[in-house]
């Protein structure tokens, strides 16, 4: 009943008389609708079943138009690899980069540190004076030092002009 409808044959006697070999075949036209039942006779295969070995599939890829092409290995940089060379270099040129980086500022701090030691050297240098500094910058000193030369000038001038100097002790 699914068969398609033909006027050559009768196919529900024709499917119960069918022997070994024979078989009734459709297949779809142009507009894609089956066409008529067809009896058919199917010859034999001629093919091996067996599984093929290797002596046989070597003489086959030996003998194919296509192997030379595909048979040839060529080992081709992959985009990984070219993506991972890539990464590489950038990673390296980073690398680099902050090491100048970390230089410029080890430089930089070792100038500032120099910088602050010159300056507390000129620092000391300066608060660092001398015992007889010290004493001559003493505003006390300075007056006692003033009054001493002051009367000691006066005494001996007074002494060879013969003038009586007014008298503070000191003779």
């Amino acid at each position: 009943e699914n068969y398609p409808i033909t006027a050559h044959y009768k196919v529900d006697e024709l499917l119960t008389n069918l022997g070994i070999g024979e078989a009734l075949i459709t297949v779809l036209n142009e507009k894609g609708t089956p066409t008529p039942l067809v009896h058919c006779l199917m010859g034999a295969p001629q093919s091996s079943m067996s599984p093929i070995t290797s002596t046989q599939l070597d003489a086959m890829v030996a003998g194919s138009k296509m192997a030379k092409k595909y048979n040839e290995e060529i080992n081709r940089e992959s985009a990984y690899e070219i993506l991972t060379a890539k990464l590489n270099q950038a990673a390296q040129a980073t690398a680099e980069l902050e090491a100048q980086q970390t230089a410029q500022e080890e430089a930089q701090k070792q100038a500032k540190i120099n910088e602050k030691q010159a300056k507390t050297d000129a620092k000391t240098q300066k608060t660092e004076k001398s015992i007889v500094q010290s004493v001559t910058e003493n505003r006390m000193v300075k007056q006692v030092a003033s009054t001493v030369f002051r009367e000691v000038t006066r005494g001996l001038l007074g002494a060879l002009m013969g003038k009586s100097g007014k008298k503070t002790g000191w003779f």
